[in-house]
């Protein structure tokens, strides 16, 4: 009678065991989902940046471009 006793608190045991390793495994999967989640939004928000960047360094330029073009012919005009 104690051994059965033994072996069915042995045997809650080893459930409760495998019960907490699949919470334990399920709670890391979703910890790792979070994570690539997160990660994934921070590149997007710097690949986002990283165009506005690159589209204001352009309008930049180009202003920059049109200005010196302006002065450009305005001085030909001045001499003309």
């Amino acid at each position: 009678m104690i051994e059965n006793e033994e072996k069915l608190q042995r045997q809650r045991e080893l459930e409760f065991k495998n019960r907490m390793d699949r919470i334990h495994a399920k709670m890391s999967k979703m910890a790792d989902t979070v994570v690539k989640n997160e990660r994934e939004k921070r590149l997007e928000e710097e690949r986002r940046l990283l165009q506005m960047q690159s589209e204001k360094e352009r309008r930049d330029m180009e202003e920059e471009n049109n200005r010196k073009k302006r002065i450009f012919d305005q001085n030909v005009n001045v001499k003309n």
